[in-house]
């Protein structure tokens, strides 16, 4: 019998990334454990590739906010879209994420995406948050604890839908719940291609996750980034042509 591509995934998940956690549990720096996993798996080139303009949210949990009221979604959305343009001045794909404690409301972790900076494909914005968690030692200590249950209180609010690296490791953390703000229709963990996160044949707890909070500001700062040049791309394509689509 054929394997599917959805077969592979499940035994790389279910296999292969499992001993990641033991990395995560010590505190370990996510650049180490996430390069030891991209190096078993020879890095698929697609995950590489660039998100396009046809963003889209029809497969993923999708919950539209309420722009008439105010909400903490908002306010922390807001500032996961402010790293997001912080990413973008910098020439880096626009997205970014801020953590937040739940029981008392605070930010304990930012991040954006530096994979031009640092030269590693695998710096994504959560990771980068997930570092700046661990770098603490007040939460290094809990999350060592395997009794605190300390991820199980922290909430995510990024502008993309984790891509399947990052919901992957959001699940093997034990996260409590992810808000999203655009869908990721080409390497979404989080419901648009594949569903990390509440898929039950896959080990560790499965974690709700919303999107469509800010989903249109997050679209278009994706769009205003990949309408320019990217000058850090091996082989940088010209895009005289190429206008910004401001349609949703």
């Amino acid at each position: 019998m054929a394997l599917t591509c959805t077969d592979i995934f499940k035994f790389v998940f279910a296999v292969i990334l499992p001993p990641v956690g033991v990395f995560l549990e010590r505190g370990c720096g996510s650049d180490l454990l996430i390069n030891i996993v991209l190096t078993i798996l020879g890095y698929i080139p697609a995950f590489t590739q660039r998100i396009d303009n046809s963003l889209d949210m029809s497969k993923a949990d999708v919950i539209v906010l309420d722009r008439g009221v105010e909400t903490e979604h908002h306010k922390f959305m807001r500032a996961a879209l402010d790293l997001a343009l912080e990413a973008h001045s910098v020439g880096e794909v626009p997205v970014g994420c801020v953590f937040v404690h739940g029981p008392s409301k605070e930010v304990i972790g930012r991040g954006r995406n530096r994979t031009n900076e640092s030269l590693n494909g695998t710096r994504h914005a959560e990771f980068e948050g997930i570092d700046m968690i661990l770098s603490q030692e007040k939460y290094r200590v809990q999350a060592e604890d395997k009794s605190s249950n300390f991820w199980r209180d922290i909430i995510l609010y990024v502008t993309i839908e984790p891509c399947v690296m990052c919901a992957s490791a959001l699940r093997q953390l034990g996260i409590g719940q992810v808000y999203y703000g655009a869908g990721n229709d080409r390497f979404g963990g989080n419901g648009s291609v594949f569903h990390i996160h509440t898929d039950v044949n896959l080990p560790h707890s499965t974690y709700p996750s919303e999107g469509g909070y800010f989903r249109a500001e997050a679209i278009m700062v994706l769009r205003k980034f990949y309408v320019g040049e990217n000058t850090h791309a091996p082989e940088p394509k010209k895009k005289k042509h190429r206008v910004l689509k401001e349609d949703l």
